[in-house]
């Protein structure tokens, strides 16, 4: 019986941890480590001994690539996989802010319907407004001043449906807190991965139809390519009113919408060393894909007067200021509410609807 039993503990020491069927495939190797592939993905919380907590800390830091000083915006502030797998190792999965040591932007593709048609060019508003020793809020006025702006060229009566050519993840609490990982740090709305709560539905300022691409957890495209939202829920508001949010999508292989939406970042000399960040959305017809509207604008992160508690960088995105914004004093780049939504409405106006044209 002894014998047996040194025996089934030799043989359970060397088996992997899913069985005897094992395939290679569930492990993922990198700086002569192994870790589990459920492991790496659940951010090496997935199991509970220690030595392989430490093991998929090193493998997931050896998978971080070397920060490139030529693309230098692509990677967080504070990136260092050194430090953060020492931080790892200390801390444990817990702790959240190690993660400010290997955060990177994220990609986000745009998904146009016709690739063979020529993808818009948008001239660069470059004023060449920076000059050596401004502030950060200085240098925010003076682009804010000269470039940012709402540049319509055409307008479309009765748009039932608009399609989100490039949606992106939502922002993480680090994320918002870091120099450089977010692209265009002013689009709050029509760029998120849950823009269909805001464009879609039965308001006079959405549409009843909206679609995106269809992607996977991981952002890539599935078949059929697109999702469209046309069904809704009848709901009322505390004032009697009733109101609408949008149901599981319908998977397309073709689109119904005219009309797009995109944005992208946009560079300017000193502006990320400076707190400020600038970006474009562009409003198009989808046809020809002829470039209806622009808006141009900026963000400033607040850089001054926060705790570490609040963040670790002692920066924001989210509390500086914004332009094109109220105008109102005395908090003239206060970031008005669905303005994203307000811009596209302006170019593309909405057909209008009932809330009966829904379904529950």
């Amino acid at each position: 019986m002894n014998a047996l039993k040194r025996s089934l503990s030799v043989v359970l020491t060397i088996l992997p941890l899913s069985g005897l069927a094992a395939d290679k495939d569930e492990y993922v190797s990198a700086g002569g480590f192994r870790a589990h592939r459920l492991n790496v993905d659940n951010d090496c919380g997935w199991s509970s001994y220690s030595h392989e907590r430490e093991d998929c800390f090193r493998v997931v830091a050896a998978l971080l690539p070397p920060l490139d000083p030529s693309r230098r915006e692509e990677f967080g502030e504070s990136y260092d996989p050194k430090k953060y797998l020492e931080c790892r190792i200390k801390n444990g999965p817990a702790v959240a802010d190690c993660d400010l040591y290997r955060l990177r932007r994220k990609p986000h593709p745009e998904y146009w319907p016709n690739p063979n048609l020529r993808r818009p060019v948008i001239p660069d508003g470059d004023k060449k407004v920076y000059r050596p020793g401004m502030s950060s809020e200085d240098y925010f006025k003076a682009l804010c001043e000269a470039e940012a702006g709402e540049f319509i060229y055409k307008t479309v009566e009765d748009v039932e449906a608009v399609y989100q050519i490039r949606p992106r993840t939502e922002s993480g609490r680090h994320e918002s807190q870091d120099r450089y990982v977010i692209e265009a740090p002013l689009f709050y709305e029509g760029h998120t991965s849950n823009a269909e709560r805001i464009f879609q539905g039965v308001m006079a300022t959405q549409y009843p139809i909206m679609e995106k691409p269809n992607l996977s957890a991981k952002s890539q495209l599935q078949s059929p390519p697109y999702l469209r939202y046309e069904r809704y829920e009848r709901k009322r508001a505390y004032d009697g009113r009733d109101y609408s949010i949008p149901l599981a999508p319908t998977p397309a292989n073709d689109l119904q919408s005219q009309y797009g939406f995109y944005w992208y970042g946009i560079k300017r000399p000193m502006d990320r060393e400076l707190a400020v960040a600038g970006g474009e959305l562009v409003v198009v017809d989808l046809r020809t894909n002829e470039v209806l509207a622009v808006k141009r604008g900026f963000a400033l992160a607040v850089t001054k007067n926060w705790g570490k508690g609040y963040s670790p960088t002692g920066l924001s995105w989210n509390a500086g200021g914004v332009c094109p914004a109220s105008g109102n004093a005395p908090y003239p780049y206060l970031a008005v509410p669905f303005a994203d939504r307000n811009f596209v409405n302006k170019v593309l106006k909405p057909k209008k609807t009932t809330i009966e044209g829904g379904s529950k």
